[in-house]
């Protein structure tokens, strides 16, 4: 989260961490529990209606984390989209509705207590 930091040094505030989700995020917002959401949050049409979305300061797409010794396995979507692979994804956001729309062969688990800290890992491929 060194980007919040950064705007709290640069604004001369200080950052406080609020533990939200995906799913409670704008609530939360609108609630007044917190000011800025940072970290892989997507500019999208209905975030748009609610509040202010800003350009975006770094630009991603959606990357899967695989085991290391699996890395050729997983080289294309079809790859992954597949009955006998298993993926663990966040709730309530474009993670998810990703999944459920490129990937919904695959074995999906809705993961509730993923930390938006780890946003960084778009795609988690569950281990059981």
């Amino acid at each position: 989260m060194c980007a919040a930091k950064e705007l709290g040094k640069d604004l001369g505030v200080e950052v406080k961490f609020v533990a939200t989700t995906w799913p409670t995020m704008m609530k939360d917002l609108q609630a007044d529990k917190f000011d800025i959401a940072v970290g892989g949050v997507i500019r999208n049409t209905a975030r748009q209606k609610s509040a202010y979305v800003s350009q975006g300061y770094l630009s991603f797409g959606k990357v899967p984390l695989i085991h290391k010794e699996d890395k050729d396995k997983y080289l294309t979507i079809e790859d992954i989209n597949k009955p006998s692979v298993r993926i663990g994804v966040n709730p309530g956001g474009t993670n998810e509705a990703f999944v459920r729309k490129y990937l919904s062969n695959a074995n999906i688990t809705v993961v509730e207590k993923i930390s938006i800290s780890l946003i960084l890992f778009q795609i988690v491929r569950m281990m059981l």
